[in-house]
């Protein structure tokens, strides 16, 4: 849904659809005409693509069309999605990224210039802060080829977790702070802030001196009305501009309680309709 901050800008907040395992238009549509019908305003959500899908509908401009005509027939819209699958290896990593991109600059609605995608960032091979730097590059020129031929400024928002290279803010501002920060960012997940024992605060002032955005954060059951979340949603949207205009929410009871969260904070969908969000960074 979109969502509408003091100083005018659109805030999305979308609930999670995943696809996986699903493999073709049929079986998509099918599981959106089982989810929640949205009500008079038009519902938002992430789509999870697996690799296989995200590759078919990459290479097939129709397929891409019935797929946006799925969503906008039935009261959906996307502005974010999801590739945080398990890689073989960085080309298929990098591959996967890009075909969302393309997938998802068909998808967004036409008042809105900009999306965004979250991944992980995979541990492989015998050096892999080397490698990662190397794809993210590569990734980052991919990026702004798609903007150079659809006029869609598409965004990825690496996310931190246990498991993955990045674990720690530090880690993303050694990684990410040397590539595009225009194209590349963080994808913040408050539980996991939590259990690194760092403040919204100082994640944040990290982040502002890397010149790196947060480009996007993930919510779940149970996270919401936790401290950190309520810090973490505060200082990104409580002050004059929001720091960051996608988010996501796994469960239907999480989207709940983030809507209850952010009318807290003076952001909500009440008159008229919110401007497209513009991507402001930190």
């Amino acid at each position: 849904m979109r969502l509408r901050h003091p100083d005018g800008q659109t805030v999305y907040l979308a609930s999670v659809l995943h696809s996986l395992p699903d493999s073709d238009l049929r079986a998509l549509f099918k599981r959106l005409d089982g989810t929640a019908a949205p009500g008079s305003e038009t519902t938002n959500l992430s789509l999870c693509l697996n690799p296989a899908f995200a590759s078919a509908l990459a290479g097939s401009i129709g397929m891409r069309r019935r797929l946006q005509y799925g969503l906008a027939s039935r009261g959906f819209e996307v502005v974010t999605l999801s590739g945080v699958f398990p890689h073989r290896n960085w080309r298929t990593w990098w591959t996967h990224l890009l075909d969302l991109a393309r997938v998802l600059a068909d998808l967004l609605p036409e008042d809105t210039t900009h999306g965004s995608i979250s991944t992980s960032v995979p541990v492989l091979g015998e050096d892999p802060w080397d490698s990662a730097a190397r794809e993210l590059d590569d990734l980052s020129s991919g990026l702004t080829e798609i903007a150079w031929h659809t006029g869609s400024f598409i965004r990825v928002a690496c996310e931190l977790g246990e498991g993955t290279l990045l674990t720690t803010i530090d880690d993303g501002v050694k990684l990410l702070g040397s590539v595009d920060p225009t194209r590349i960012g963080v994808c913040l997940n408050p539980s996991h802030l939590a259990d690194t024992s760092e403040t919204p605060a100082q994640a944040l002032l990290k982040l502002r001196r890397a010149r790196l955005s947060v480009i996007k954060v993930r919510l779940s059951d149970g996270d919401v009305a936790a401290p950190m979340t309520q810090a973490t949603l505060g200082a990104l949207l409580g002050g004059s501009h929001p720091l960051c205009d996608h988010f996501e929410a796994s469960t239907g009871p999480a989207l709940k309680a983030t809507q209850e969260e952010f009318s807290a904070l003076g952001i909500d969908g009440a008159g008229e309709r919110p401007m497209p969000g513009i991507g402001r960074s930190l």
